[in-house]
């Protein structure tokens, strides 16, 4: 029987910036009453921009089962295609909310 789960392998690791989270989703820089629940948020360095200004920000993603020196080897093995594949759609994506 196969095992039910999800197949990391496949999965191409992307994050935000903390410019871009609080742009997306339209929050404050710094209001310390915000609690955050980040869910397949991947390696993303807003969450941690988020805490030091005082919110509070819990992170949940199945990526975190690799360890640090993992991650950015996942990142460079499916950076390149994840760009490729990007531009090729780049005209189906907008900045505006």
């Amino acid at each position: 029987m196969e095992q039910a789960g999800i197949n990391l392998e496949r999965v191409v690791p992307c994050g935000r910036s903390l410019e871009e989270f609080i742009r997306m989703f339209g929050l404050t820089e710094g209001d310390p009453s915000l609690r955050i629940l980040d869910c397949v948020g991947g390696p993303a360095s807003s969450n941690f921009g988020m805490r030091t200004r005082g919110c509070n920000v819990v992170s949940c993603d199945p990526m975190h089962e690799f360890s640090c020196e993992e991650i950015p080897r996942r990142i460079d093995a499916t950076s390149q295609t994840a760009l490729k594949k990007a531009r090729k759609t780049l005209k189906s994506f907008s900045g505006e909310r």
